[in-house]
């Protein structure tokens, strides 16, 4: 509808007939687009968390904080979106030559930005983050990372269970605000030897950089799309094809990021192979490190909590799956 449909040329139709200022209509135009987008996003999640996860017992989620946090969202989305599509256009006229690559630059450069903020500052408008207070599980985690030589200082607990009975944990964040979250739903069910195993694996993923290493993956990918994909978009023939002749700089970053899904879902095989080669490596890690025994119990009960398939398959595991099956596993022959 946004493309084929001529929905595109019709927004920015109207913004041009609305705002006098043709940068500001620009802006317009690309905000518009990736509200819609968001929006139709949301309504999915909607239906996820309402309908598809209460159905099999794992969605909490009250009307009030699914609005609160689409408010938040939606002032976060405008704010963030007019901001770097002003950017982006400056950057456009300003390096004729290279604009698509002035552009990937610029995405590149909020992504990284957004790794690093997002955990120390933003996550808090979401969720309440609080230091892990079991004094003698820390302790425990306190010996472990003075076993394997990683250390981390800001371990916390989200409180998950607000929204989903789903269980995890992670490693977020960049330089300072690096830290590791368990989410009080894990803490609830693991005992304290098989949260030590979960945090052993955590530090896999921290001793071997796999959150620099997953951002580097996505920013040549996002290169690849953004500089390939936004050099066709001007070509004439192509815009006739996507009904937007003529199209503007706003136009051609708004078809960007109208199109991104679809590439997303061809780089996804490769983006899941590659974290679930990360997952291995920090397994071995917590293999050498920590209790096998705890880790694969943890493992088990993870999986059963979460409802993930024992078995996957092997065609939707490689284009999906980012974590292995416990069939994949090899800690299941320990």
């Amino acid at each position: 509808a946004m493309t084929l449909g001529g929905g595109l040329s019709f927004i920015h139709a109207t913004w041009q007939s609305i705002v006098p200022l043709s940068f500001l209509t620009e802006i317009l135009t690309v905000v518009t687009i990736v509200l819609i987008c968001a929006g139709f996003v949301r309504l999915l999640d909607a239906y996820r968390q309402f309908i598809i996860d209460r159905r099999f017992g794992f969605g909490k989620t009250s009307a009030l904080l699914f609005a609160k946090d689409t408010s938040i969202n939606a002032v976060l989305l405008v704010a963030v979106a007019s901001i770097l599509a002003a950017i982006s256009l400056l950057a456009m006229a300003e390096f004729e030559n290279g604009r698509w690559i002035a552009v990937w630059v610029i995405w590149t450069c909020f992504e990284w930005g957004r790794s690093w903020l997002y955990s120390g500052k933003l996550a808090h408008l979401f969720d309440r983050l609080e230091r892990l207070s079991d004094e003698a599980l820390t302790e425990r985690i306190g010996e472990l990372m003075e076993r394997s030589g990683c250390l981390i200082d800001k371990i916390e607990v989200v409180d998950s269970s607000k929204r989903s009975t789903h269980a995890n944990a992670s490693v977020v964040g960049l330089g300072k605000t690096k830290r590791v979250i368990f989410h009080d739903t894990l803490l609830a069910i693991l005992s304290k030897a098989e949260i030590v195993a979960v945090m052993a694996h955590e530090l896999g993923h921290v001793q071997n950089a796999h959150v620099i290493k997953d951002l580097g993956l996505r920013s040549a990918i996002a290169f690849v799309w953004i500089v390939g994909v936004g050099s066709l978009l001007e070509a004439p023939s192509i815009q006739a094809v996507m009904n937007s002749p003529n199209a503007s700089d706003g136009m051609l970053l708004a078809l960007l990021w109208l199109l991104t899904p679809i590439f997303a879902l061809i780089a996804k095989p490769l983006i899941s192979s590659t974290r679930r080669s990360y997952e291995y490596e920090a397994d071995r890690f917590a293999l050498r490190n920590d209790d096998p025994a705890a880790l694969q119990s943890a493992l088990v009960k993870l999986h059963a909590r979460n409802a993930s398939a024992s078995v996957c398959d092997p065609l939707y595991g490689f284009v999906q799956s980012s974590h292995p099956s416990l069939q994949d596993l090899s800690l299941i022959h320990i």
